[in-house]
């Protein structure tokens, strides 16, 4: 059984690398349910593993240099790289989805079979290969990224982990996403039994600033008149904090789309419009 050293783990800046990567998945898109490291399995793919909504992943992780993917050689049971130790694939308790991570190993186009968690890989004898270009993966993950504030505290999170040696990292240590609060500061008073009787979507709430639309929307809401709706204002108060940025249209896309999906990837007009 093969368990790595947390000492060592930390050592490796590519597979923190790799690792924090991952972190970032599980932000962006919320189907990766856990990370850790160290799993004791009895193959040599225990660098990472990865639990989904709906499956398993088993990492090996390499910081080889200058290795072309028609110099590896794959076996059954074991890959072969010319002048590095075999990499142990069999597993006899049957752990299965084993990821091989290279690094900068470009997988040639007409050898792409699957995508793995963003990597393009070959998969043979039931097992991945692909390469991680440190570069390209870290622009695909800030181009991905909505807010630069949002990125920083994800990575600052994963360095946590990483330096802390307790590396089992699940989605509900995520940073709830920060959203623009929609209570107005004025309490909404209740004081008349108001219904309207139609069988018609409310689509429009007209009228002059300040005349009380913003109320009117809380006692449709208090009356059970209106339900399973997203509520977005773009004022709530002068003093309100985000009173600028609510009303910028890229910003109110991504306070809606938080809302919606639940994840940090921001979804494009759309996708939010076929949703709602």
């Amino acid at each position: 059984m093969s368990i790595a050293s947390a000492n060592g783990f930390k050592g490796y800046n590519f597979q923190g690398s790799v690792y924090s990567y991952l972190i970032f998945l599980m932000d962006l898109e919320r189907n990766i349910t856990e990370v850790d490291a160290e799993k004791p399995v009895d193959n040599n793919f225990d660098d990472l593993y990865v639990k989904t909504l709906n499956d398993s992943f088993f990492f090996q992780v390499k910081n080889y240099n200058d290795i072309a993917f028609d110099k590896i050689k794959f076996e059954q049971n074991k890959i072969k790289i010319s002048g590095r130790k075999d990499i142990i694939v069999k597993s006899k308790s049957g752990f299965k989805n084993n990821v091989l991570v290279l690094k900068d190993l470009v997988i040639p186009e007409d050898k792409t079979t699957d995508e793995v968690f963003g990597f393009k890989c070959y998969k043979v004898h039931d097992y991945y290969v692909t390469g991680y270009v440190e570069d390209d993966i870290n622009y695909i993950i800030r181009e991905k990224y909505n807010n630069d504030v949002r990125y920083s505290d994800i990575l600052n999170l994963a360095i946590k982990f990483i330096n802390s040696g307790s590396f089992k990292f699940e989605l509900k240590k995520l940073p709830p996403l920060s959203i623009f609060d929609q209570k107005l500061e004025k309490e909404t008073l209740i004081i008349r039994d108001f219904n309207i009787e139609t069988d018609e979507n409310i689509l429009f709430i007209v009228g002059k600033p300040g005349v009380g639309k913003s109320h009117l929307v809380n006692e449709l809401e208090n009356n059970k008149i209106i339900d399973n709706f997203v509520l977005e204002r773009l004022w709530i108060s002068e003093k309100d904090k985000n009173k600028k940025d609510r009303r910028e249209y890229n910003e109110f896309i991504k306070d809606l789309s938080y809302k919606l999906f639940n994840k940090a990837e921001v979804e494009s007009e759309e996708s939010i419009i076929n949703f709602l």
